[in-house]
């Protein structure tokens, strides 16, 4: 398989001395083989976005398995490699009509259709010297149970998974470095503790939901973004719409689209603490003021920020390189390379903000888009080389 780099390459110059290797503070610990890949080992390959589901019409991700697979199986073979990190939405546990039963991990993993890249990313774990890392995203942000996480070390022996309740994580490195998927900044789909007692799921889960009913009446597949940008014409600038009517236009209008009425229900099965299955209208009711109320919620970006970070990420990056007072609290140091994934969009910014940062997004390997990663390569004199690179077809 051929690589080409996708962007200009960026590197970034650290004060900081190495801490001897590529592996992340958070949800990951020295190993056997952490030590000797630490030895000859110095690039992190970050990819996300993989959306591995059933093999069902509305599933996001079935004409690139193969060479994703394919780019699993090189990437063992490479000796430079010390870390593979998947930054989120690798099981897509979201997009399954609202009609039907929700899939589970190992419902997706058995999935015949991903017995390749299940294969390849198995053999990584077991025969190489390079740490996977798994940190959740929203599309398998259920991953905090303990019964999830136990799947997900049967299938991959030895994966370190970050990912922690309400369906948070990040990977970090030698104070310089910041990863994670993205969606705990975006309006419709960070984790949601407030609008349901007990629950977490956020209303981009339903409406995810609704458009995998679309997909089987129609043959159409739209991921995310791509579902907002039909249905009522938001683009990634602007929008003139707030509050709930920009809520109750994102819902309804995707609720018409895939044919759905205010009695329809989800089907749940015991989900997320859902002991009956709700109607289109009490969800609504639920998450009709996520915007109005963003600001007491997960109130590190504005919620006209949060709703553009559903298809743009710039700005809470920005935000991330510079740590304004306000928010340094939450983070443990301020990074001079933040990389997200969540929008399925593949950036490379270097000199970027104020702070003059670096930011990559890794963009995805759905279908019908660039599969494309991260490689951020240290040099024996502590500089980082960061790069976005994708598959030459």
């Amino acid at each position: 398989m051929k690589r080409r780099d996708f962007l200009k390459a960026a590197a970034v110059s650290s004060a900081w001395v190495s801490t001897g290797g590529l592996v992340g503070t958070l949800g990951t610990g020295t190993s056997a083989k952490t030590a000797r890949a630490q030895e000859t080992r110095n690039t992190a390959v970050f990819l996300s976005d993989l959306h591995l589901n059933v093999d069902g019409p509305y599933s996001w991700q079935r004409e690139n398995l193969t060479p994703l697979a394919q780019f699993l199986t090189n990437t063992a073979l490479r000796d430079d490699v010390s870390d593979v990190l998947i930054l989120g939405d690798f099981l897509d546990e979201w997009v399954v009509p609202a009609e039907e039963t929700p899939h589970g991990p190992t419902e997706i993993l058995e999935s015949g259709i991903n017995a390749p890249v299940v294969e390849a990313l198995r053999d990584i774990c077991e025969r190489s010297l390079i740490n996977v890392t798994f940190v959740t995203g929203n599309h398998d942000q259920l991953s905090y149970q303990e019964s999830y996480q136990d799947v997900l070390r049967q299938y991959f022996p030895g994966v370190n998974i970050v990912s922690h309740e309400p369906g948070l994580g990040a990977f970090t490195l030698d104070d310089v470095l910041w990863a994670e998927h993205g969606h705990r900044y975006a309006l419709f789909n960070a984790p949601d503790i407030w609008s349901r007692p007990g629950g977490h799921l956020p209303l981009g889960y339903f409406i995810s939901r609704l458009a995998a009913s679309q997909s089987v009446r129609t043959g159409q597949r739209l991921t995310f973004p791509e579902i907002l940008a039909k249905n009522i014409g938001l683009s990634s600038k602007t929008t003139t719409l707030s509050g709930e009517k920009l809520i109750a236009a994102v819902f309804w209008g995707v609720a018409a689209w895939a044919g759905k009425r205010p009695g329809d229900r989800f089907v749940m099965n015991g989900l997320d603490g859902w002991t009956e299955d709700p109607t289109l209208e009490q969800i609504y009711q639920l998450y009709k003021a996520i915007y109005d109320q963003w600001s007491v919620r997960q109130n590190i970006v504005l919620p006209g920020t949060a709703l553009v970070s559903e298809f743009r990420l710039e700005t809470a990056a920005s935000l991330l390189l510079r740590m304004p007072e306000r928010i340094r609290d939450r983070y443990p140091f301020t990074p001079k390379i933040v990389i997200f994934g969540h929008t399925h969009g593949a950036v490379l910014l270097e000199n970027f903000g104020l702070t003059r940062g670096t930011y990559a997004n890794t963009g995805t390997w759905a279908d019908g888009h660039e599969m494309s990663w991260v490689e951020v390569r240290k040099n024996d004199e502590g500089a980082y080389h960061v790069s976005l690179r994708q598959i030459d077809r």
